[in-house]
């Protein structure tokens, strides 16, 4: 079986160093590139397309965000796992950076026995529950639930006010949708293959119950009359009662919409 690879991108070298050494002996994990600013780091992602990718938001060139958006995914075989070890944490800085796809935030000084714990659950992916060890641990979960929660709660205020009932099945599926596009804008130019499926799998049912159920939710909001609401949160006029939007494009609008919101 192949190793897990981890690409290190911080200015810090002797953090990228004892990180390095940590998994010299590993059976199951390797740090296969390292960079120390964000153009370089955006560079080593493309070329060595890692799992997982332990990276600053202080970096010069890029910063940490920047490189998780300007990565180019169609040169990887997978989106990697960013986990973000950082002095710089706060709602704001936390909310964009889950929002361009980062999994987990470590505080520096970074412990690293619980980095490396993070990096073993986090690469498994499956019903990940993390269960914080420490004080300042306890506090960054605390704060990435309400980080999460606030995502939650703005995508919500968005379909409610369209006019999709909370209660249907389309409702939450496109949630996860705008979400998955939110954390790789991407994914969009492949709707019928990554994203209806993804989410197919999430709540155990087939991808195309998940493109009928989004459909269904649009339609009961359009014939409730409330498509003009969908213009006035983008800021113009782009549909009527007859031109209804496609699932990508509706995706597209209320994710890039909160993107540029910094949400």
């Amino acid at each position: 079986m192949s190793k897990t690879k981890i690409v290190v991108i911080d200015e810090n070298k002797e953090l990228v160093k004892e990180i390095e050494e940590m998994y010299v002996n590993d059976p199951d994990f390797e740090v296969v590139a390292f960079a120390n600013n964000g153009v370089d780091g955006i560079v080593k992602i493309e070329a060595f397309k890692p799992d997982v990718v332990i990276i600053d938001i202080i970096l010069s060139g890029v910063d940490g965000i920047g490189v998780m958006q300007s990565v180019d995914l169609t040169k990887l075989n997978h989106k990697p796992i960013y986990i973000v070890v950082s002095h710089l944490m706060n709602d704001a800085i936390i909310n964009q950076a889950m929002s361009v796809g980062a999994s987990y935030f470590i505080r520096k000084p970074v412990n690293l026995e619980i980095l490396r714990q993070r990096v073993v659950q986090l690469s498994k992916k499956d019903n990940i529950i993390i269960e914080p060890t420490t004080q300042a641990e306890k506090e960054m979960m605390q704060v990435l639930k309400k980080s999460s929660k606030v995502i939650d709660d703005k995508i919500n205020n968005v379909f409610l006010a369209i006019g999709i009932p909370a209660h249907i099945k389309g409702f939450q599926y496109l949630k996860d949708a705008v979400k998955m596009m939110m954390a790789e804008p991407d994914s969009i130019n492949y709707i019928t293959k990554k994203i209806y499926p993804a989410i197919a799998k999430k709540n155990k049912t087939e991808a195309p119950r998940v493109e009928r159920a989004i459909r269904h939710a649009i339609d009961v909001s359009w014939n409730k009359g409330k498509f003009d609401n969908i213009n006035k949160i983008v800021g113009m006029k782009l549909y009527t009662k007859l031109d209804k939007p496609s699932n990508g494009e509706l995706i597209a609008l209320v994710a890039n919409k909160l993107l540029t919101e910094g949400i």
